[in-house]
């Protein structure tokens, strides 16, 4: 039989969909929701809390701070992982190990700058 490995692939094509379908769909939709929810309440909260502030005068650097730390963390976590991807695609084993080592001294230059600049903008501000 010639068509032996063509049914075995069919044939595991149908149970990964039906996996897709019956499992993985609904936990992803669930996943969606409570992000879209959580997502609306907490941009609402933080909205209504820089409005309330500002309208009474106060200047809550830390609260700034605060958020501005967790979406440089988050916005770097997602662009060094793009980096890493682009990394390991486009050069090879040996260039990857010398921009790694570059890198890595990068980072301990550019980490104390960037939180120094960010407190320097946050009293600047305030």
């Amino acid at each position: 039989m010639t068509n032996d490995p063509i049914r075995k692939s069919i044939v595991a094509s149908i149970i990964a969909s039906i996996i897709v379908l019956v499992f993985i769909k609904p936990i992803l939709g669930l996943a969606w929701r409570i992000v879209n929810i959580l997502g609306d309440r907490v941009s609402g909260f933080i909205s209504m809390s820089i409005y309330s502030n500002a309208a009474l005068g106060h200047r809550n650097w830390v609260d700034v701070l605060i958020f501005g730390s967790f979406f440089a963390l988050l916005m770097g976590g997602i662009l060094g992982s793009i980096f890493i991807l682009c990394l390991h695609s486009f050069f090879s084993p040996s260039h990857r190990q010398v921009i790694r080592t570059k890198l890595a001294k990068l980072r301990f230059i550019l980490k104390p700058i960037i939180i120094l600049s960010s407190i320097v903008l946050v009293f600047c501000y305030s």
